[in-house]
């Protein structure tokens, strides 16, 4: 990195936080209006507690960043300069006088004062809600970029962590520990990167006890691997993920999944849209032998007095009107558990709607267009970034709609890369605007559903014939517009180069001709870029047709903040 990107970014840091500083300065002239502004400010100065932690971290590291990193920081910080400058400037005003100055005796010079009174009370609440809106968006779009910093490696960060910790929790320092984003990258650092010779003692430190765990009454959640389950003589619900060992596997098959908890342990649930593990459980059969795990995640604040959660996929099928907002902020919720999966130095390989799980809020029930917190499960086959995949797949055409054309079939080609991810990412968003899904499963009564689902057509001038129904065998939906009709038997020899790419030319053809009018333009150029963001050309996303640029980590981290989450981020309804 350039030594200018570097003072450029040390600049940018130290201007904001000089203006963050006089914001909440100009602020405490609110502290003796009405409890609604003080407890505006006092909600922004927890933000900013946060936020100079993070900005205090990234002046010390300054010199270890990434070109590509570097230059993402400094926009991002250009934008939060520009937010505090107006902020100063519209603030200054309203705290010039908060008060009502003596009156002279004359009724209706009270009468004026008042006025200027109320006056002064809405220009201030007016401020501070666009700050707080302003600085909470920014603050969203900035942590994926923030935590992205972890990839650059445990050398580098780990003494700076170290040392930040400590000037942290100096009783002159002004953050609390307690509050302090370093803690959850401490904890993150020590999941991802740590000697071999302390792996088994560190992992076995996440299992749990089998007992007490009502597994025979677990619920399983439609279209999903994941049930909810209890705890005896407790009324809190988890969220229990089963991981099928397979006969023979090695001992590393275990010690994988544990390493998984141990970095799941440590997420921000709030700010990583993944749900935070609790432990493993190790399932021993009758033989006396361990046959499975099940991974235990806790639910969400407050899920415990709400309804179970529901996959991406019911609610599809269900079609039940939602209003747009809440269709964005799914699919930016979605987006950034993408972003924090791969910032945990892992891939998932299995992103569909089936592992999308969403708890209701209880704004959801008097809201009923509202949807809940969305959460991304399915770790089934994640494994570290490093590490070498199999090349084993499988012929389901309703899995493989969901996978790029080069990881599709039985046998394997391509070692899975981030960008198979992001592929997977895009095919969801897909279905997320269109707000239908693309795979149907016909009832279980076996009649015929075309009263209820259209039959499927083609966007092509044949029509495709529907498939025969069956109870339990999905079916392409309505939305799934393609030139011909897909089933397994397209997958059976996918692994041949171009043999299955036909589907994602369809996907992209069906993304810009249906979204634009649902969605915006913005959204459908999100959806094509991940959907084409392995081709060669991809200006938007970068080029990566280069094999080293494929592995590059940190590279396509920031890529995809930028490109991805920072354009979803910009979406407003």
């Amino acid at each position: 990195m350039s030594a200018e990107l570097a003072l450029a970014v040390v600049s940018v840091v130290d201007t904001c936080i000089k203006l963050a500083n006089k914001t909440l300065q100009i602020c405490q002239a609110f502290r003796n209006a009405k409890k609604d502004l003080t407890d505006k400010v006092l909600l922004l100065e927890t933000l900013w507690t946060k936020l100079e932690t993070q900005l205090a971290f990234l002046r010390r590291i300054k010199d270890y960043l990434t070109e590509e990193l570097a230059q993402c920081h400094f926009n991002l910080l250009q934008k939060l300069h520009g937010t505090l400058l107006q902020a100063v400037s519209q603030l200054e005003v309203a705290a010039s006088s908060m008060s009502t100055p003596a009156s002279n005796g004359r009724g209706h010079g009270l009468s004026r004062m008042l006025q200027l009174g109320r006056w002064k009370y809405a220009l201030a609440k007016k401020g501070l809600d666009a700050l707080m809106a302003e600085l909470q968006t920014w603050q969203e779009l900035f942590d994926p970029s923030w935590y992205t910093i972890m990839l650059i490696g445990g050398k580098v960060l780990d003494p700076a962590l170290q040392q930040s910790r400590q000037d942290s929790s100096r009783p002159s320092s002004q953050v609390r520990p307690s509050m302090s984003p370093l803690d959850n990258m401490v904890a993150l650092r020590k999941a991802i990167d740590y000697e071999t010779s302390t792996e088994i003692r560190d992992t076995n430190s996440v299992t749990l006890d089998s007992t007490g765990w009502e597994f025979a009454k677990a619920i399983t959640i439609a279209f999903s691997g994941v049930k909810v389950v209890t705890r005896t003589e407790s009324d809190s619900l988890y969220v229990m993920e089963p991981i099928n060992i397979a006969p023979g596997a090695s001992a590393h098959s275990t010690l994988d999944v544990k390493q998984l908890c141990r970095r799941l342990q440590n997420v921000d649930s709030g700010i990583f849209g993944l749900l935070r593990c609790k432990g493993l459980v190790e399932v021993i059969g009758t033989d006396g032998l361990p046959n499975g795990l099940r991974i235990i995640y806790h639910t969400p604040t407050q899920a415990d007095q709400l309804k179970q959660p529901q996959t991406l996929r019911s609610l599809l099928l269900e079609q039940r009107p939602v209003c747009l907002s809440s269709v964005i902020k799914l699919a930016k919720q979605l987006v950034r558990s993408v972003s924090f999966v791969h910032t945990c130095d892992l891939v998932h390989k299995n992103i569909s709607p089936e592992n999308i799980i969403i708890f209701p809020t209880e704004l959801g029930y008097q809201r009923p267009l509202e949807l809940g917190k969305a959460f991304l499960v399915g770790f089934s086959q994640l494994r570290s970034i490093n590490l070498e995949t199999n090349r084993l797949g499988d012929t389901a055409w309703h899995r493989n709609l969901y996978r790029h054309p080069a990881r599709q079939g039985l046998c394997i080609l391509e070692r899975y890369v981030m960008q198979h991810d992001i592929y997977s990412l895009g095919v969801c968003l897909l279905e997320i605007g269109l707000w239908r899904s693309l795979v149907w499963y016909p009832s279980m009564s076996g009649s015929t559903i075309s009263s209820q689902y259209p039959p499927n057509k083609g966007t092509v001038d044949r029509p495709v014939p529907t498939p025969p129904l069956s109870p339990s065998i999905p079916v392409p939906g309505f939305a799934l517009q393609l030139r011909k009709h897909l089933s397994d038997r397209d997958f059976e020899r996918a692994y041949l180069p171009g043999a299955t790419s036909w589907i994602k030319e369809d996907l992209i053809i069906l993304a810009r001709q249906s979204l634009p009018q649902r969605m915006g333009q913005l959204y459908t150029e999100v959806v094509v870029d991940c959907l084409t963001c392995l081709d060669d050309g991809n200006d938007q996303f970068g080029d990566w047709g280069e094999r080293e640029k494929k592995l590059d980590m940190v590279a396509i981290g920031v890529k995809f903040v930028e490109k991805i989450l920072g354009r979803m981020e910009e979406i407003s309804v």
